[in-house]
Order: C-alpha cells, then sequence, then structure tokens
C-alpha cells in the first residue's frame, strides 16, 4: 500500500500549484506506475484511477495528455506493460506500424489499428 502521508504532501502541492507549474515527463509517468505495481502491489484500475487523477490536475504540465490517457486505457484493460500500452498508443497515434515478437501484444495493436512488421530471419 503507497504510504497515505505520500499521497497527502502531493495532493497538497498539485493543489495550491499554479496552472502548468508542474512538468511531468512520460516516462516518470511510466515510472511511477512500475514503483506502483512491483513495489507497492497497487492494482492495475486503482493505478490507473492514480494517473488519471494526477493528469487531471491543473497543475500538471505533459508533452500529450491524448497519449498518456490513452496509454492508461490500455495498461487498465490488457495484462501488457505500462510500457507496451505507450507504444502501442504512440505507434496509433502516429499512425506508424511496431515490430514484435510478443503475441499478446500484437493482440492488442491490432485491435486498435496498429499494423505490425512481420519479422522474419
Amino acid at each position: 500500500m503507497v504510504p497515505p502521508e505520500s499521497g497527502k504532501v502531493a495532493t497538497a502541492f498539485l493543489a495550491r500549484s499554479q496552472d502548468h507549474e508542474l512538468l511531468i515527463l512520460d516516462v516518470i509517468i511510466a515510472e511511477t506506475v512500475y514503483v506502483l505495481e512491483s513495489f507497492y502491489r497497487v492494482h492495475r484500475s486503482e493505478i490507473a484511477d492514480m494517473v488519471r487523477s494526477l493528469l487531471a490536475f491543473s497543475a500538471v504540465l505533459v508533452s500529450n495528455q491524448d497519449l498518456l490517457l490513452e496509454s492508461v486505457r490500455l495498461y487498465e484493460s490488457t495484462a501488457l506493460a505500462f510500457g507496451d500500452c505507450y507504444l502501442i498508443a504512440t505507434a496509433a497515434a502516429l499512425k506508424s506500424q511496431i515490430a514484435t515478437l510478443d503475441v499478446e501484444l500484437g493482440k492488442v495493436a491490432g485491435r486498435i489499428g496498429v499494423r505490425q512488421v512481420r519479422l522474419e530471419a
């Protein structure tokens, strides 16, 4: 479980901050998801709610909120790692394709219209 005092301190800081005062890089969101999942054993749906709540603060500035929200949606609805979800969401946004040997990643990508490069020896 995440220490309650950590959440209270962070929430208080965000509540008193000015609009777009706190830049949070996508990699920091990914690291936060990883720590919450692996160290604190927080359930995926709770992590998704936490990230969405963080992104909803007007003080928070991210490079592409829509991309992060789509990554969170995929993360919450699949068993994929957040980084894989971010890859799929990025490929979809850029109308790009991915190359992977991960069957599940390929299935999820295909469901949202991301094409796969076929890897051959």
